[in-house]
């Protein structure tokens, strides 16, 4: 089941293969990965500039879930799908459960996203581009 049931904040969707995702950002487009399919928007939104954890970085790529443990796939897909069409944090919204908040500490200006139990994704935000995503175990 889709995430978003109103398609009606993307502008002229276009499908496109997983593998093109990287080319278009080089070009300058914006694109949007949701569910198990890609989606080209001429919208500025955030978009994930660098990931860390190598099986996110698989099941963002290539929709591959090898990576990640069967238990967090779902929960995983749906926090990516909020973070890459959100125009910018304030925009990013999901249930209470996912406790949307920044780290302070040695941490500060580190966002955390819960997963489940003790996984969070982690990740920084500059100039409204995700950097250093991250799939983690947090205690």
């Amino acid at each position: 089941m889709p995430v978003f049931q109103d398609e009606s904040v993307f502008q002229s969707p276009v499908m496109c293969l997983p593998r093109d995702v990287e080319r278009l950002c080089l070009e300058g487009q914006i694109v949007k990965t949701l569910d198990d399919c890609t989606v080209l928007t001429y919208d500025r939104d955030m978009h994930i500039r660098s990931v860390r954890h190598r099986g996110l970085r698989r099941f963002l790529e290539d929709d591959d879930d090898r990576g990640l443990r069967p238990d967090l796939v779902d929960r995983v897909r749906k926090i990516l799908a909020v973070l890459i069409v959100a125009p910018d944090m304030p925009g990013v919204q999901g249930p209470p459960g996912w406790r949307v908040h920044q780290l302070s500490g040695d941490r500060a200006g580190t966002w955390s996203i819960s997963v489940s139990g003790n996984w969070r994704i982690t990740f920084e935000v500059e100039d409204d581009e995700i950097l250093h995503l991250d799939l983690e175990d947090y205690h």
